[in-house]
């Protein structure tokens, strides 16, 4: 178990499955802003609550959400906590204002939990995570924590694209990672047997030929490869049957782990993950 500080408003629909899956590892604690944030802490603390969260999430909906003096005070006040943060679609483009923020990995909405929920199984095995490392470490320094082997999976996956160079790396990856690999570009008519899961990429949403796909193997996640998806495409996409959504560009190790995760029968995920209600049911707020 590890606890956890939310800092912003995690009810927005691109925020909620990330306190979802804060609340079901660890203990949550709940904040509007960073320096209520701060009085979290001193009020805990008073009350001999030791608070020292592991880690600090804070969901921006916008640039210059959170001010960079308010971040340094609370991160002096948690010398040993990780600061996270999950980027919503105002923010696409954001370091490129020369502010970023100080000392903290930052990851868009579409890419915070296929990547961040395999780092916290990490830390609940007791191995080392991307934010275990030093906070100075840059994000190409963490993407070398990642394994390059892999354990050689078993199935067979569908490909469905209209990009012949996607299509052409996708399937060279299913089968570094051990899969069976079939392609059949949208639109055109075939029928495979045996498919464990489907990668559906698509430049955005389109409901029908999702449906579709669904309808032809209605027992294997679909996995929805959009270009910069925004909410009302992820809430489109699982209107239609998709098991999860993940943007482009993509992390390969995050989409791979994501994918035995999936096909592995123990841990099945259902449709529609992206509307689930009350994501903060169970934390503590403080006034």
């Amino acid at each position: 178990m590890f606890t956890a500080i939310l800092i912003g408003d995690f009810r927005r629909e691109e925020f909620r499955k990330v306190a979802e899956l804060v609340r079901r590892d660890g203990t949550a604690y709940a904040a509007a802003d960073v320096p209520q944030a701060q009085r979290l802490v001193v009020q805990e603390r008073n009350g001999q609550g030791n608070l020292s969260p592991d880690l600090v999430v804070l969901a921006c909906e916008q640039p210059g959400q959170f001010l960079h003096h308010d971040l340094y005070a609370l991160k002096r006040q948690l010398p040993l906590a990780r600061f996270l943060g999950v980027l919503g679609a105002w923010c696409e483009g954001e370091t490129r204002t020369g502010l970023p923020w100080p000392g903290m990995s930052r990851t868009y909405w579409h890419h915070w939990l296929p990547h961040w929920s395999n780092e916290m199984q990490r830390f609940l095995d007791g191995r080392v995570t991307a934010w275990g490392l030093q906070q100075t470490a840059a994000d190409d320094e963490r993407s070398l924590l990642s394994p390059i082997a892999v354990c050689p999976q078993e199935g067979l996956v569908l490909v469905r694209s209209e990009s012949f160079d996607m299509a052409d790396m996708l399937c060279h990856a299913c089968r570094a990672h051990g899969y069976g690999v079939v392609w059949i570009p949208p639109g055109q008519q075939a029928f495979v047997e045996g498919v464990a899961a489907v990668l559906w990429d698509a430049p955005d949403v389109d409901p029908r030929e999702i449906d579709n796909c669904r309808s032809s193997y209605p027992n294997a996640p679909i996995v929805a490869l959009i270009d910069f998806p925004r909410v009302e495409d992820a809430r489109q996409a699982a209107g239609a049957g998709v098991t999860l959504v993940m943007g482009k560009p993509l992390n390969i190790d995050d989409l791979f782990g994501q994918l035995t995760r999936l096909t592995g029968s123990e841990q099945r995920l259902a449709s529609g993950l992206w509307l689930k209600p009350n994501p903060l049911e169970g934390t503590r707020e403080v006034a």
